[in-house]
């Protein structure tokens, strides 16, 4: 065993003994003098630093610590589960319910002349129509008016007569005979669906230098504007060069007109005269027709009752598009009386707002 004598003061104390053996006591850090120097090979000693560790090597390369350090205890980090995230679940949007009121027509006025300032003078020959009352779904997705008046509903123009100074040319168009009173047609004809040139189904309204402008369709008409985003816009009624929907059903009475171009004359002269009257049917429209809404006993009877349906899945607005699910729709549709004796004809106009029932 390695012996190591006494510091003497020098700084160097001798070694001897065999260092195969040494056993290292701990040192002492707290800096007392016990084993707290470094011996070489030769037994010299290297370092006067206390409460350093110190070693001694022998001269074939082993090393044996003269002191064993107090080992400092390792903190063993103790594992934190990680949380588990769990995912916070996304609240279901409420949907916000679409806001309409009550259908205004809102003409005449100056928002698009000359059309927007055409008088409709036979708007109370529309007596009832349903949905009424704003935002209602159709229950069974058909929109109705009710029309009633002293002469028979005026369903298309059958005939047009055009006279030129070089003769007279007759064209005849299909419009669903009446064959008894009261009668249906299911996708009934209507006659000439044109709206410009002389073959026009229209009335005879119009305008000062626009003489293909302001005239209407004589057909039974419906006008479609989706109002989802909008609830003023109203860019798919005629006024707004809307496009015209035929009925898809008919019910009670009708009747068809025809249309004479006079040619001879500077300006040419139109005219329409409608068809005799058929049987007097009342508000007895028929198998199949619908009552309105708190029925027929407060809606005023002229004689000639009619009911005019339109299927949802049949509307198509201006450019053609169906009408989409939960949309929010304005409806406005016209017809013609039986008699055209007034000025650019006889004519009604109403509106109503629809919300597509979810597809």
């Amino acid at each position: 065993m390695t012996t190591l004598r006494p510091d003497d003061g020098s700084g160097f104390v001798a070694c001897f003994g065999i260092l195969a053996d040494e056993i290292a006591p701990l040192c002492n850090p707290a800096g007392g003098t016990a084993f707290n120097d470094h011996i070489a090979a030769s037994g010299t000693d290297q370092s006067t630093v206390l409460g350093r560790p110190v070693s001694a090597e022998t001269t074939n390369g082993t090393t044996v610590l003269a002191c064993t350090p107090t080992p400092t205890p390792t903190n063993t980090p103790t594992n934190t589960p990680t949380p588990t995230n769990t995912p916070t679940p996304t609240p279901t949007r409420t949907p916000t319910p679409i806001s309409c009121a009550a259908c205004l027509i809102g003409y005449p006025d100056s928002s698009n002349l000359p059309r927007s300032a055409v008088a409709f003078n036979e708007s109370e020959v529309l007596r009832a129509f349903d949905p009424a009352n704003g935002c209602i779904t159709p229950a069974n997705g058909t929109v109705k008016l009710w029309y009633n008046d002293e002469h028979a509903l005026t369903l298309g123009v059958r005939r047009v007569i055009v006279k030129t100074t070089s003769g007279t040319t007759t064209t005849d168009y299909p419009v669903s005979p009446l064959t008894t009173s009261p009668g249906h047609a299911a996708s009934p004809a209507t006659g000439t669906n044109l709206l410009v040139g002389d073959q026009a189904g229209t009335d005879t309204s119009s305008c000062t230098g626009f003489p293909d402008l302001c005239d209407r369709p004589m057909w039974p008409s419906l006008f479609v504007t989706d109002i989802t985003s909008n609830a003023s816009d109203r860019s798919g009624d005629w006024q707004n060069g809307g496009v015209a929907n035929a009925p898809s059903d008919v019910f009670g009475a009708w009747k068809a007109a025809v249309r004479t171009v006079d040619k001879t004359r500077s300006p040419a002269r139109i005219t329409v005269t409608p068809d005799g009257d058929p049987a007097k049917n009342n508000w007895n429209l028929g198998a199949g027709s619908d009552t309105p809404p708190g029925g027929f006993g407060s809606l005023t009877n002229e004689g000639y009752g009619a009911e005019v349906r339109w299927s949802l899945t049949d509307l198509r607005d201006k450019n053609g598009n169906k009408l989409v699910p939960t949309h929010v729709y304005r409806l406005q549709f016209m017809v013609h009386d039986g008699d055209q004796n007034k000025a650019g004809g006889d004519v009604g106009e109403a509106c109503t707002n629809v919300l597509m029932p979810p597809g």
